[in-house]
């Protein structure tokens, strides 16, 4: 009966796909040459391709109610058998998340999975976690992962996270941060600029900056008497040129990073000479 129920289902995503696929080559405009898709090397670095591929996919995604309609995972009532215990408990030794747990074998009472795991000494209660461990937690959450994602990775209740994000107080803040805006935060964390200055260039928290120089194991640079770097790291050149790139001007790039106009311009002048005896 199984083998009957997977070869349904794969059936029905090989019909699902060529539906799908033979929808989306009527729309193909062929802008890089080719008249199907797909057929050549090059085809995998074609942007053209690309955003056939993503397309297509979520063509599939939006059909994935109609297409599958058979319902694998069980809805199930205490009290659960011996048997669904066992797998519950095995499926934890073997890396899933109470949350993953609860979703692939429909046992819907976590405290239930909780009780078993605590008996076959597989997990901890509440207040037996250490303090390094909610503290992990808390950082993760402090990085933009939720409760349940946290526990997807530390194999912790997302329960006792919440709970303990509350007790310390911890929040996040409602806007996200982009790559760059750590890079430069770091950038000038490393070149000896306050957690005030960061912040008002970047926009990023006092409380985040330090977070992300602790977790990046980032540390300032000695300085001369002047209260000038010795040398600036070649990073930290490129994140100047970087700000350069985006429009800003050298003066904005002196005020935000601490490193004199002069001394961006000759940067700058160094890298354009270099781009041109590239091509």
């Amino acid at each position: 009966m199984s083998q009957k129920i997977a070869k349904s289902c794969l059936e029905n995503a090989v019909k699902r796909f060529e539906e799908a696929n033979s929808s989306e080559l009527k729309k193909w405009k062929g802008y890089c040459g080719c008249s199907i898709p797909g057929r050549e090397i090059k085809c995998h670095h074609c942007p053209y391709f690309l955003e056939y591929l993503q397309t297509l996919q979520k063509n599939l995604e939006s059909n994935s109610e109609k297409n599958f309609a058979i319902k694998l995972v069980p809805n199930l009532s205490p009290p659960y058998s011996s048997e669904i215990r066992e797998q519950c408990v095995g499926m934890f030794v073997n890396g899933y998340s109470l949350t993953k747990i609860k979703a692939l074998t429909g046992v819907n009472n976590l405290q239930h999975i909780r009780v078993w795991l605590i008996e076959e000494g597989l997990m901890k209660k509440r207040r037996e976690y250490s303090t390094q461990e909610k503290e992990h937690c808390i950082e993760l959450y402090l990085e933009g992962m939720t409760p349940v994602e946290v526990e997807e990775v530390t194999l912790i209740p997302a329960d006792f996270i919440s709970e303990w994000v509350g007790d310390a107080g911890a929040s996040r803040p409602k806007t996200s941060y982009s790559d760059t805006q750590k890079e430069l935060a770091l950038s000038m964390y490393h070149e000896g600029k306050s957690y005030a200055e960061i912040e008002e260039a970047t926009g990023i928290s006092k409380e985040m900056v330090h977070h992300y120089t602790r977790k990046a194991k980032v540390r300032r640079k000695h300085k001369k008497k002047g209260g000038r770097p010795s040398t600036y790291s070649e990073e930290f050149k490129q994140t100047c040129l970087s700000l350069l790139e985006e429009g800003k001007t050298t003066s904005q790039v002196e005020e935000l990073m601490g490193v004199s106009r002069g001394t961006v311009r000759k940067w700058q002048k160094k890298a354009k000479g270099t781009n041109k005896s590239e091509v």
